[in-house]
């Protein structure tokens, strides 16, 4: 679990699937979509969206899927360009290059050494959270997160069943693009849930924001906890 404390030099927002670089051989590609003329108008329009909204301290949670079609090198750019300095990474289900970089930067860090115990070899599959990478913070696959006192389960996918949902936690997550009906914020019969992609509400979104929407939903129990 995180606890964090907002301040005046520092709010917390949430975010998921920028989809940086997609640009897919469909009918209707991902940025033609989202209504933009190229995919490069796509990756600097969301980019300057996300810098107008969130400072360089502000700390900005982003729920999976930042990049497709990417090499190591145009993500590198995309991260210099965002100024926000923490960024909280959850995976998500296309991760590109970003877990080729986590891997190889865990491997540095940690096994990479003549230590006794890792005899200098590098090896995969080797996950250590948090992990700080220039402004990002990998948190691996799910957390939970309060902030102001206010109780968070964050993931890629919606999930229906989350920890505390009969006590007013509240359920965020990505990979839907606004497709799955009981996360939108309209939506108020179906429990604290709520889709964050892009493709929802063209902006990361404050945690007074979420608290907002989420305060006409209803807290529901589908099951015995």
């Amino acid at each position: 679990m995180l606890k964090l404390t907002q301040r005046d030099d520092m709010k917390v927002f949430f975010t998921s699937d920028f989809h940086l670089n997609h640009n897919p051989k469909w009918i209707i590609p991902i940025w033609k979509s989202r209504g933009y003329d190229s995919v490069s108008e796509m990756n600097d329009s969301i980019i300057k969206s996300i810098n107008d909204c969130v400072r360089p301290t502000d700390s900005l949670f982003f729920l999976g899927d930042f990049v497709l079609n990417c090499s190591e090198s145009q993500f590198e750019e995309f991260l210099s360009r965002i100024l926000c300095q923490t960024i909280y990474v959850i995976f998500g289900n296309h991760n590109s290059c970003i877990w080729n970089i986590y891997q190889r930067e865990v491997s540095k860090k940690y096994l990479e050494l003549d230590d006794g115990f890792s005899n200098g070899t590098v090896v995969s599959n080797i996950e250590v959270y948090p992990f700080r990478y220039r402004n990002l913070i990998f948190l691996g696959n799910y957390l939970e997160l309060v902030v102001d006192g206010h109780y968070f389960v964050l993931s890629h996918f919606a999930i229906s069943s989350w920890h505390r949902m009969s006590h007013d936690a509240m359920m965020i997550h990505g990979h839907s693009h606004g497709n799955l009906k009981t996360s939108l914020p309209q939506e108020t019969k179906y429990g604290k849930i709520l889709d964050v992609s892009w493709d929802v509400f063209k902006k990361p979104l404050l945690v007074e924001e979420i608290l907002s929407i989420m305060n006409k939903k209803k807290i529901i129990s589908v099951d015995h906890h």
